[in-house]
């Protein structure tokens, strides 16, 4: 069912009868015996202005002029400046407060505790209503009514209830909020109704209703709480008896029209009327907006002003005095047009609630679906202050805040300037926020947008939007839903006067292309424009440099429109306009406008899911011109989500149950169109990570496809199991197909268990050239042909032919190698070739290099050799034809002698 929920704080008018009073009037009495300052109030420390808490844990009450610095924000919550509490419960009861800069409180904090307090000015009465509260809890308070003729009332069982107690006595004033003396801290709370100020009555019986009453002892009897009594007001039994009820006739903005019926007796010099804003009546003339004097049984009260809250009083005149001033009633004079600029920053409203917008007078709040709005801190720009929360849910319907009534929205001459976010970037794609001009301020009225394109981000944001020439008295923000819920920001309006040189409004583009497209801009409303510049970017911030711009020109004051060519396809663009005035150039719009070149046929691709918007599970994004397709109806979705990723700051999450009724129902995240997917060329390459290390949960397929439907055909590639929790590159060659798609299929897995994987960094490229690496194997001795060469091929597709030259055979290892020099050529499946060069080395020949000393004499045996062999391979060994071993003989006798030497490879020389 849709609900309409209308907050329209423009007018209220309160009739308070005070027939509920019976046959007495309620006057607040001046009392004595206060002992405790508990009321925080004016300029400084909260211990500075009082002397004692409320509660004993050092919590007090504070005046609605309590600043802990000159400079401090004023309050939302708390006591009147002037001290009048008004009766939420009893019509026409009132109390009026001690002063706040002395002792204000009657605290009774220990049993058998009692005060004695005195009348300043006495009276006879049928009842007297005691103003209380209790402080960490319950209690009861009880007393004595003396009278001047010194006999007593004893009253007992007035149960107090603890500040925060929902039951108990009738409540008179709540919801004015708490400090914390000791720390200064502020406890405004978000409930509306606490704390509470309560009100107890006791009876005065009839034979003590003549009699004049002289003080009233007060004493807490029982209860761990800590009474605190503030004021006492008593109906007092009249001799010259002022009128009830009044009726207001009519409420303007600037006066209000009452009558009555005269009582009985008739007052012989008629009545006196007094209209306030604050004071007590016949308190003088602050807080007072007009005051009559009538003979007749109506009046017309003037000089009020709009939009302002006014008590209404009223007394009969008679030959022996003036009757009581009794409230009457309460009521709040319309709103009218605005004069001038406003601006509206909700930081001294009150906190509302999903129930209660809490907004400022004047201002309307409409809600046709089930959302809600409501001022709050946490919709607040600036620390300490607060702003306005929107909720928007997946409904039709809208929820408007309606501004003040203005003379026909400036007719022209007037912009609105706001601030604005969302509190989540997955609501980028669902918030729909607009303004509109009203010609009224109900449901019913006529709406005319003026722009609905706003571009929220997390980051808060400021906008100005110039308004329009128009009859519309009314501006209104409208917050929307597009498919899934959303939540806003607001804060910091301003209707103000419209910039010199603003730029123009609907930007919009046409005839998109994969390669171009028109754009277009409404003219300028302001005056001296004699131009405009724009600038298309698919990154970087108006006027920020060659970076990320595709194109820039300017144009007359009569041409709003601009070929751009020399786009590329599937992509986004930002387009801004400025206006030009003679030299000067205007600001850029805070308006831009995005479009997407149509998706044409890729040769690569590159997809980090950065720059797509988060979703949910009810908002399933993907990147623009790829295609997801969710085919489990419970559960699966798949979205870009920012939980995890390679970098900053997406990646692509896949969900879904595996049951045995979804077995046949699957996840599917397509490409973008390529040709025949790269005909055999291509691979894709890509990351994956799971959220469990169980095995053969996750079955992810690569598949090929016709087409992007879920009717299309898909024929596997590739299926991995991603068992890891951090990501993990993998990487598929594509086949030769005519097929146009590749496509991410999260499958039944067979098990019970469910599957969860996030997919980032997707590269869609060439499969690289092949790349060669060399190994060999050189001979160990010279003149040898055991050296060996062998090739390892990275890149490239498989199969690969291999040809070794001068010599060495066809396949990835040649053997049987001389030493030289071999050119191996590799050729993959592509029919690309990568050579590679190998060059296999021998030791040097083994030479003796012998020194021969010759025998001096025949027969003698002295002569030597000595060898110092080099080539080979170090160490080496010796056999001589003698038997010996060595490198050197000595004491040789002439003769022949011949040595083997041997190198550690066991070549020799």
């Amino acid at each position: 069912m849709k609900k309409i929920t209308n907050y329209v704080l423009y007018f209220a008018i309160l009739l308070i009868p005070l027939f509920s009073l019976g046959q007495g009037i309620a006057l607040p009495f001046s009392i004595s015996g206060f002992n405790a300052d508990v009321i925080a109030n004016g300029t400084g420390a909260a211990t500075i202005s009082t002397n004692n808490d409320v509660d004993g844990v050092s919590y007090a009450f504070k005046s609605l002029d309590w600043k802990l610095t000159a400079t401090s924000a004023a309050q939302v919550k708390g006591f009147p400046v002037d001290g009048v509490i008004h009766s939420l419960s009893t019509p026409g009861l009132y109390f009026k407060l001690a002063p706040y800069d002395q002792n204000n409180s009657i605290r009774l904090s220990t049993v058998s505790s009692s005060v004695t307090s005195n009348l300043t000015t006495t009276y006879s009465a049928s009842k007297i209503h005691i103003l209380t509260t209790g402080g960490s809890g319950p209690a009861t308070l009880g007393g004595t009514i003396t009278f001047t003729d010194n006999t007593t009332q004893v009253f007992t069982g007035v149960s107090v209830p603890d500040w925060y107690s929902t039951t108990g006595l009738p409540q008179t004033y709540i919801n004015f909020g708490r400090i914390n003396i000791t720390t200064n801290a502020i406890e405004d709370g978000t409930d509306t109704s606490q704390p509470r100020l309560f009100q107890g009555t006791v009876d005065i019986i009839a034979a003590n209703q003549s009699k004049i009453i002289q003080s009233i002892t007060f004493t807490k009897s029982a209860g761990s709480g800590i009474i605190n009594v503030f004021a006492v007001s008593a109906e007092i039994i009249e001799t010259c008896v002022s009128p009830v009820p009044v009726t207001l006739t009519s409420v303007s903005a600037l006066s209000a029209t009452m009558s009555w019926t005269a009582p009985t007796p008739t007052p012989q010099n008629g009545y006196q009327y007094e209209i306030r804003n604050s004071g007590m009546p016949g308190s003088g003339s602050t807080g007072l907006a007009s005051a009559g004097a009538v003979t007749v049984l109506n009046a017309t009260a003037t000089g009020l002003q709009p939009q302002t809250k006014y008590y209404l009083y009223i007394r009969s005149v008679c030959t022996a005095g003036n009757g009581i001033w009794k409230w009457v009633a309460t009521f709040t004079t319309p709103c009218v047009a605005m004069p001038g600029n406003f601006s509206e920053n909700f930081d001294i409203l009150p906190t509302g609630g999903t129930t209660n917008p809490s907004i400022s007078d004047c201002w309307t709040y409409l809600d046709s679906h089930t959302g809600y709005g409501y001022t709050t801190a946490t919709a607040s720009r600036t620390t300490g202050g607060k702003g306005f929360y929107v909720y928007m849910p997946v409904s039709t319907g809208d929820l408007k805040l309606i501004s003040p009534m203005t003379n026909n929205l400036g007719n022209g001459a007037k912009q609105l300037r706001f601030w604005a976010k969302i509190s989540s970037a997955s609501y980028s794609t669902t918030q729909k926020l607009g303004v509109y001009t009203m010609n009224g301020n109900t449901g019913t009225a006529t709406k005319t947008l003026v722009e609905n394109k706003i571009p929220l981000t997390t980051t808060w944001q400021e906008f100005i939007i110039p308004l329009p020439v128009t009859t519309d008295d009314y501006f209104a923000f409208s917050f929307d839903s597009q498919n899934s819920t959303a939540y806003v920001y607001l804060d910091d309006i301003f209707y103000e006067d419209l910039l010199p040189c603003i730029f123009p409004m609907n930007i919009n583009s046409t005839s998109i292309t994969t390669t171009s497209s028109i754009i277009s801009w409404n003219s300028s409303i302001a005056t001296g424009v004699t131009g405009y510049e724009y600038e298309v970017r698919f990154s970087g911030a108006a006027g920020s440099g060659a970076t990320g711009l595709i194109a820039t020109g300017t144009t007359n004051a009569t041409t709003t429109t601009a070929n751009i060519a020399g786009l590329t396809s599937g992509t986004n663009y930002t387009v801004y306009v400025r206006s030009l005035c003679g030299t000067t150039s205007g600001m850029w719009t805070t308006f831009p406008h995005n479009f997407n070149t149509l998706c044409g046929v890729v040769n690569s691709i590159y997809e980090n899911f950065d720059t797509t918007a988060t979703g949910t599970s009810t908002n399933l994004t993907a990147p623009y011109c790829w295609t997801s397709i969710d085919e489990v109806i419970t559960s699966g979705y798949n979205y870009v989500s920012s939980t995890y990723s390679v970098s900053t700051s997406n990646s692509y999450y896949m969900y879904r149950t595996n049951t045995s009724t979804n077995s046949s129902e699957n996840l599917y995240l397509i490409s973008p169109e390529t040709n025949n997917l790269g005909g055999g060329a291509k691979r894709l390459r890509f990351k994956v990570r799971a959220t469990s290390t169980t095995a053969n949960v996750n079955k992810l397929e690569i598949l090929r496809s016709n087409g992007v439907l879920a009717s299309s055909s898909f024929t596997v590639v590739s299926t991995v199991y991603p068992d890891q929790t951090s990501f993990v590159e993998y990487i598929v060659n594509l086949p030769n197909t005519t097929d146009d798609y590749f496509v991410f299929r999260l499958a039944h897995n067979g098990l019970t268990s469910s599957s969860t994987i996030y997919i980032d960094d997707v590269y869609y490229e060439d499969i690289p050239l092949p790349t060669l690496t060399t190994t060999k194997m050189n001979n160990v001795c010279n003149g040898g042909n055991v050296g060996s060469a062998s090739v390892v091929v990275a890149g490239g597709l498989a199969p690969f032919t291999y040809s070794w030259s001068p010599s060495g055979g066809t396949t990835a290892i040649a053997t049987g190698l001389t030493a030289g020099t071999y050119t191996v050529t590799v050729t993959d499946a592509l029919n690309r070739t990568a050579t590679a060069t190998v060059t296999v080395t021998q030791p040097d020949q083994i030479l003796t290099n012998s020194i021969i000393t010759q025998v001096t004499c025949n027969s003698a045996n002295n002569g030597a050799i000595i060898i110092a062999p080099t080539g080979g391979t170090i160490p080496y060994t010796y056999l001589w034809n003698t038997g010996a071993t060595g490198a050197t003989l000595s004491n040789l006798a002439a003769g022949t002698y011949s040595v083997t030497i041997t190198d550690t490879n066991g070549c020799t020389g």
